[in-house]
């Protein structure tokens, strides 16, 4: 009875607000045509923001009225002006038409017929017939159809009166937002018996019924929901769906605004077999150097009696299986910046928390646990830093971390409380103006952390880092650099448990030092060539192909050739006494050679047309080109939709515009000890061969491929491959492929395919190859109107760990709210954006 009535409390809350909804603060989208139809949005408003203050600048005195003097007809007793052969009135980029006109000319009070036209920013109205001060468009309109392109919608009504403030009231209304042929009935529409709109206000309609094709479906008293384009308070898209095992899922998140600077999003939820609860998300701006965004969620799980509910604990290994009942995760992330004692300061807090080690995981859907954790990691991180700068050339850093294990004890996880860094960085000219450019820089790091947890050895670090660097150059061929360091820590342990498995009494010195000094050479040069492209050759179609090569053409292409060698030397050290807190206490002898080959083919567009375009400028160098993004997590876009390598200033008038179109790198490393060392057996000189490749020739097309090879073994430890296809209509392919060690081998595909004009599918899954079993599939339909009014979104989701299957399915009312899943508040795959 208890679980009933709570889901009967949630329906009857999300129904009677379902058209008071407006967009989140941060919604994402699950297909293309969100995505664009967002940023076409936003430009229309800011478009109708400034006709609107434009129109402000206009004196209503200065009204410019056209009538034609031939036809005119005048009465002297009531001093009204007649036409019927047209009037035209003009006030900035106001216009109002009509073909019949009596007009006062003591008060500019009209009356008007046959063909009322008027247009303003934001919106436009026809009607049969209307009352209105030509100075002021205040009055009443009669049989209007009025648009309002803040909206998107339409009001179609007996009688319209118009206020000043763009306010109006209706008698008689239809209100819609799609756009059909006028012989057609609307596919949705709210019919009222009256009605008041407050522009950046709210919208109140009597006795609405709305109406699918003419027919009634559901009824509401009164109904209110924002008619704004700035942030307004309502409730937002709610979520409907059913699992297998949680039941009917529902959530009704509703954003509330404080302030122009505060808002909150309240978001209970219910899954009618496990769980109900709720989230909170607050957003604060005290300035433009100090925010806020807090959160926190609360489950209550008593319904699941502890049941794993899909939850295969042994493939997870974890070190607590312990479950709740109740159940908390939150987060606090501020940043302020400032003068403190006339010195610069930045002050950054990241808290996060989760109740138990499953929340990331079982709770992934939640916005709130996103921010706190992925499903996959292993650590719930908070940082505080403090930063400042002393003396102009030393940075510093006051820091603390606390993370939170998710896998393993939390009993043996090292916290860093605190750390204090000092970076210097200083550059001299020992050897004056010389042909060969060298100078000298030097810099020195400074920090001492205070690593603390519950069992095992911990303490105090310091370490400083000194590193003297000599750059130089010979010509403009080979360019280079020598530098010397030296990096030194001590150790003062407080806990010297050693935490041996095989002697569990073993302890630690408690005070222990190492100095290690680093030795490294760097060369290289560039060859590079320009080409000129033959009108009709393959590679200038290639690279031509999409809506930039409409508009530019590749004249020249440049390919670069850069060789590398690097030298690394650091001698034997004995650190065996030394904890271990992270990587950087313990540095290995090293006697290694790195060498390699690096390429790259730049393509020079310029405008096609000639007027706009005629300065000829040089190719760029490598070095002013900035560098490509280093591969991270799958994520939407696979890494591959930023835009490619260019010139920072290329593009603008007078230039031309320089892009990356591929890149081709191998390297590898030659250890000089290990080659020398004939006693090691089954031990190569020989690093792996590390090749990447990159190719992004035009919009539709973008490649990226890299591997690691063992020459000894003659495989690859280490591969991936990922590509994107995309097509002149909008679909779109994704693919990434990894491989690491043998041990993880993975395969994940985006698909978005544009059935017909009005249905869409969209598809994400990820795929174990080395288990032979899917991970994760998500596959959803989207079936759009004719009027590009209304979408009805399918989702079907299928997950292993937790076993979950799940459909949900969205009603979308374009413009006013959605009734349904959360199907649109993924990426384009149907995953949460900053999931990997």
């Amino acid at each position: 009875m208890k679980r009933a009535l709570t889901v009967f409390v949630f329906l009857i809350f999300s129904s009677s607000l379902a058209h008071a909804q407006v967009e989140p603060p941060d919604k994402k989208f699950l297909f293309r045509e969100e995505r664009l139809r967002s940023k076409v949005r936003k430009a229309r408003q800011k478009k109708i923001a400034d006709a609107r203050s434009e129109l402000q600048k206009f004196d209503p005195e200065r009204v410019n009225i056209d009538l034609d003097s031939s036809k005119l007809k005048f009465d002297s007793t009531k001093n009204v002006v007649s036409t019927d052969k047209g009037i035209t009135v003009v006030n900035g980029p106001a216009v109002l038409e009509a073909k019949k006109a009596e007009v006062n000319l003591e008060n500019y009070n009209a009356k008007l017929s046959d063909d009322v036209w008027l247009s303003e920013p934001g919106g436009d109205v026809i009607a049969s017939s209307a009352d209105l001060n030509l100075k002021t468009r205040v009055g009443k309109l009669f049989e209007p159809d009025m648009y309002f392109a803040d909206g998107d919608y339409r009001i179609q009504a007996r009688e319209i009166e118009k206020y000043a403030g763009d306010e109006f009231t209706f008698q008689d209304g239809v209100l819609t937002t799609c756009e059909c042929d006028e012989d057609c009935s609307f596919p949705w529409s709210l019919k009222s018996t009256s009605g008041r709109v407050e522009k950046e206000g709210y919208a109140r309609l009597k006795n609405a019924t709305l109406r699918i094709h003419d027919y009634p479906v559901f009824y509401l008293p009164y109904m209110i929901f924002p008619a704004k384009t700035k942030r307004a308070t309502g409730l937002l898209p709610g979520t409907y769906g059913n699992s297998k095992r949680h039941g009917f899922q529902l959530k009704a998140p509703f954003f509330w605004v404080w302030n122009e600077t505060s808002d909150a999003t309240i978001t209970p939820f219910v899954e009618t077999n496990t769980r109900v609860g709720s989230e909170l998300e607050v957003r604060k701006i005290f300035s433009r150097r100090h925010t806020l965004i807090a959160g926190g969620l609360y489950s209550n799980e008593e319904w699941r009696n502890g049941e794993a509910q899909g939850t295969e604990f042994d493939q997870l290994n974890l070190d607590d299986e312990h479950l709740d009942v109740h159940r908390f995760s939150g987060f606090w992330k501020q940043t302020w910046s400032g003068d403190l004692a006339q010195l610069p300061v930045q002050i950054l807090i990241d808290g996060r928390h989760a109740s138990d080690d499953l929340i990331p995981r079982e709770l992934d859907q939640s916005e709130t646990v996103q921010r706190v954790a992925r499903r996959n990691d292993r650590y719930v991180n908070s940082t505080a830093v403090m930063r400042t700068f002393l003396f102009d050339a030393y940075s510093t850093e006051l820091s603390s971390e606390y993370s939170q294990a998710l896998i393993t004890n939390d009993d043996v996880v090292l916290q860093r409380l605190p750390a204090l860094d000092l970076v210097g960085y200083h550059r001299f000219r020992p050897f004056g103006d010389n042909p060969f450019g060298a100078r000298l820089i030097y810099t020195n790091a400074l920090q001492a952390v205070e690593f603390a947890r519950d069992r095992g050895f911990d303490g105090m670090r310091l370490m400083a880092n000194q590193k003297l660097k000599v750059p130089f150059h010979i010509g403009n061929f080979l360019e280079g650099d020598q530098s010397a360091g030296l990096v030194l820590a001590s150790y003062d342990l407080a806990d010297r448990n050693a935490l041996s498995k095989t002697n569990p009494e073993a302890e630690l010195k408690d005070k222990t030092d190492r100095v290690v000094p680093l030795f490294d050479t760097n060369l290289s040069t560039t060859v590079e060539r320009v080409y000129e492209l033959e009108p009709e050759s393959y590679f200038k179609t290639l690279f031509e192909l999409g809506t930039r090569g409409r508009a530019q053409e590749v004249k020249k292409v440049k390919h670069t050739l850069q060789p590398v060698l690097r030298y690394r030397y650091v001698p034997f050290v004995d650190q065996s006494e030394n904890p271990r807190f992270d990587s950087a206490d313990f540095l290995p002898r090293k006697n290694l050679i790195t060498y390699g080959l690096v390429q790259r083919l730049y393509g020079r567009y310029e405008d096609r047309d000639e007027y706009r375009y005629g300065v000829e400028e040089t190719t760029p160098e490598i070095k002013d080109l900035t560098p490509l993004r280093d591969l991270g997590p799958l994520s939407d876009p696979f890494g591959l939709d930023a835009p490619v390598t260019q010139l920072p200033n290329s593009g603008v008038f007078g230039r031309p515009q320089v892009r990356e179109l591929m890149n081709f790198a191998l390297l590898q490393s030659y250890d000089l000890d290990e080659a020398q060392n004939d006693r090691l057996e089954n031990v190569d000189a020989l690093s792996d061969v590390n090749a990447t490749l990159g190719f992004y020739p035009n919009e539709y097309v973008r490649v990226k491929l890299g591997s690691n090879f063992d020459t000894n073994q003659s495989n690859f430890s280490s591969y991936f491959a990922q590509w994107q296809l995309l097509s002149k209509r909008g679909d779109e392919l994704r693919n990434r492929l990894t491989m690491v060690d043998g041990q993880y081998r993975q395969l994940e595909s985006g698909l978005e395919l544009g059935v017909t004009d009005r249905v869409r599918l969209g598809y994400y899954g990820r795929y174990d190859d080395l288990q032979n079993k899917s991970i994760e599939d998500k596959l959803g339909v989207r079936f759009l109107s004719s009027c590009d009014c209304w979408f009805i979104d399918v989702d079907l989701t299928k997950r292993s760990n937790p076993d979950e299957t799940r459909f949900s399915l969205t009603f979308t009312l374009m413009g006013i709210g959605e009734f349904g899943s959360s199907f649109l508040s993924k990426d384009a795959f149907g995953r949460n954006n900053n999931n990997t």
